[in-house]
């Protein structure tokens, strides 16, 4: 995370928190474009939810014991919360299986996380119009699901 952090700084300006982390909270401005997007109110509502809320998500490895896997993690929008690893199994694997078991559990959990990136170009919208364009679209949407 430092080196990417330094590398991003190395032009000359301070990176955004979505150039650091795909799973930071998105500026402004990308909130409004994310959220333009949305085609449904429960579409909208699960977006910007998931915006705020940091969920939470559980992934398990390939190997299965008795139906079972002995290597789990769980993790929140921004932060690993845990890896468990039975004991047992740990014992008798080779360590580079319970290293891939780990980075497979990652990428689960990687890919259920939301990404928040707009589809559109919006390059010639302000801040401001944006906004709007949003209090319309967001009338817009509970007025179809009212109806």
């Amino acid at each position: 995370m430092a080196k990417r952090t330094e590398q991003l700084c190395a032009g000359g300006r301070w990176p955004s928190p979505q150039e650091i982390s795909d799973a930071a909270t998105p500026d402004h401005r990308t909130i409004l474009m994310v959220l333009l997007e949305t085609q449904t109110w429960e579409q909208y509502s699960s977006v910007s939810s998931s915006m705020i809320d940091s969920g939470e998500y559980q992934a398990s490895g390939r190997v299965s014991i008795h139906g079972r896997h002995p290597v789990t993690m769980t993790a929140d929008r921004t932060h690993l919360r845990s890896i468990a690893v039975w004991s047992d199994w740990a014992a008798t694997a080779h360590p580079d299986q319970i290293g891939d078991e780990i980075l497979w559990c990652a990428e689960g959990i990687r890919a259920m996380r939301p990404k928040f990136t707009a589809r559109g170009d919006y390059s010639r919208y302000s801040d401001a119009d944006l906004e709007n364009e949003l209090d319309r679209h967001r009338l817009r949407l509970l007025n179809e699901r009212m109806a």
